[in-house]
């Protein structure tokens, strides 16, 4: 994808395959701190996500598959560089201005990089869109039962509200055939 080596789109980039991989909302992204994530071993690598969840509900651990902890492992690179290194600091950490952060206070989606991206590949989506083709994604390979534990849903019902009802026939426009997230057919 481009979008890996373009500058500036680094942290988009891998935000964009950590929510497509583990069906996390963009609060929760920017809500994980440093002592939320384990990537020292792939076979049991995972995030807890703990802070901005929804509801008590969506406080839940997720595993990480290959992509989602490469993700993770260049987002944890990203944040070294910021400056964060205590179990306290963000994953990702608030931009104050070019090159300086504040690891004690989480980050904001990267809009910028997230239009450019967008743009770049024909799509027209939201961040959030990328949680609902998680879910769909998780839903195709996955027991019910498996996927209502990552989501964080308490129900079938919710899941169901949140899974694209038929993948095939959305259009490029809608979600550029699953590449970035949107999940919905509008």
């Amino acid at each position: 994808m481009a979008s890996a080596s373009r500058p500036g789109w680094a942290r988009a980039h891998n935000m964009i395959i950590l929510s497509l991989n583990t069906a996390a909302g963009p609060a929760e992204m920017l809500g994980l701190k440093l002592q939320d994530v384990f990537v020292h071993n792939p076979d049991t690598a995972r995030i807890y996500i703990l802070e901005h969840a929804k509801n008590k509900n969506r406080v839940r651990e997720v595993p990480l598959n290959v992509d989602a902890l490469a993700a993770v492992k260049e987002l944890l690179r990203l944040a070294k560089e910021a400056g964060c290194g205590r179990p306290e600091h963000y994953l990702i950490p608030s931009r104050i201005q070019r090159g300086l952060y504040d690891p004690c206070r989480h980050g904001d989606w990267p809009r910028t990089a997230w239009f450019e991206i967008c743009a770049t590949a024909g799509v027209k989506c939201r961040p959030y869109d990328l949680r609902h083709s998680g879910l769909t994604k998780l839903a195709e390979k996955n027991p019910e039962q498996v996927v209502l534990k990552i989501a964080g849903h308490v129900s079938a019902q919710m899941l169901r509200r949140g899974l694209c009802s038929r993948p095939s026939a959305c259009s490029p426009q809608c979600c550029g055939q699953h590449r970035l997230g949107c999940s919905r057919a509008r």
